[in-house]
């Protein structure tokens, strides 16, 4: 089994896809992608944390808000009513 995984990895996973082509809908411009260095200074810095995300916010205006990302979820996976 081992032989097999050794093998495998020896022809670099070509029968192994990474990304399968029908699930890849985000174009190669559209992409964002962040670096993070282990050796930045602000790495550890208080000021570069956001602790506000880890506090529950109540929204007031809760329904209007989700039926706002609705639409908007709707506009990205391609769902609207044209």
């Amino acid at each position: 089994m081992v032989e097999k995984l050794f093998k495998v990895r020896k022809d670099k996973f070509k029968d192994h896809q990474g990304i399968i082509k029908d699930l890849d809908l985000v174009e190669e411009d559209d992409r964002i992608t962040h670096e993070v260095s282990l050796d930045d200074e602000d790495l550890g810095s208080k000021a570069n944390t956001m602790d506000q995300l880890n506090v529950f916010q109540f929204d007031p205006n809760y329904s209007t808000t989700e039926a706002e990302w609705e639409e908007i979820k709707k506009e990205i996976l391609g769902e609207t009513n044209l």
